[in-house]
């Protein structure tokens, strides 16, 4: 997905129409091919097609509260529940291959999980300061020098998600961490109140609680790339896709078609 320069202002308010999904959301992701799943707040993981049917569905109390979902590689999808440290790897139709727990390995308090590309996982330890790629059997790939040595301190990583050669890491509500797929540290990025995002590889896209915004890691830009009105209430993430927007509320979403 290209960056773009148009910056429409869109307008929704409280008595909004009917959503294109009804459905009560706890957060919602697209993957590289743009398809949508969605976290509900009854745990359940539903992945829908380009006209907002239904197509597989994910439901298993064991898992727990979901805390984090990865979808960054389109045929391993990822469910995490940082109270216990708890991975639950599903494939492409969210039937479950395997589950582990970091705390096995001697992690505790991690609050997100990012999927490489070579079928390992990133974790941020806070214990230890630093960026880790392991392994569903806990061996250990590369390890990031201790993130305090760059003058980065209290760090709360709520997202991380690789693509291509990067690893971003999102400290809530403060700023993007941008790593190698070794584990080196290479810069960061202010992004106030950034409440999730998503990476392309190259640009950062994420929503402030107001502004959609995006980062270009090539360039430097860090521009508005939408605008929403100031009535459009209970707005709680905006995705991006080629040719529209997904607004997700708390009791559904809906397709926005960018008119450009």
């Amino acid at each position: 997905m290209q960056s773009c320069q148009v910056k429409p202002v869109f307008s929704q308010h409280k008595d909004f129409p009917k959503p294109d999904i009804e459905i009560k959301v706890k957060f919602a992701a697209l993957d590289k091919l743009y398809r949508l799943y969605v976290v509900t707040t009854t745990n359940q993981v539903i992945h829908f097609d380009e006209n907002n049917k239904e197509i597989f569905r994910f439901a298993n109390k064991r898992i727990g509260n979901i805390t984090d979902i990865n979808v960054s590689n389109p045929i391993k999808i990822v469910i995490y529940n940082k109270d216990f440290g708890r991975i639950l790897e599903l494939d492409n139709t969210l039937a479950e291959i395997q589950e582990f727990s970091l705390s096995d390995f001697g992690f505790t308090d991690v609050s997100a999980i990012g999927v490489s590309n070579d079928d390992g996982f990133w974790i941020y330890d806070p214990l230890r300061f630093r960026l880790i790629k392991i392994y569903a059997n806990g061996k250990r790939a590369f390890e990031s020098a201790n993130v305090s040595d760059f003058g980065l301190q209290a760090l709360q990583i709520s997202k991380i998600i690789e693509n291509g050669n990067k690893v971003v890491l999102l400290d809530e509500g403060k700023r993007f961490l941008i790593f190698d797929n070794f584990g080196q540290y290479l810069s960061s990025y202010i992004a106030d109140n950034a409440r999730s995002f998503q990476f392309d590889g190259n640009n950062i896209y994420y929503f402030d609680g107001k502004d959609v915004k995006y980062i270009s890691l090539s360039t430097f830009e860090n521009q508005i790339l939408f605008s929403f009105d100031e009535e459009d209430t209970g707005l709680k993430d905006v995705l991006v896709s080629p040719g529209k927007t997904l607004k997700i509320y708390e009791n559904g979403i809906q397709k926005q078609i960018i008119d450009r």
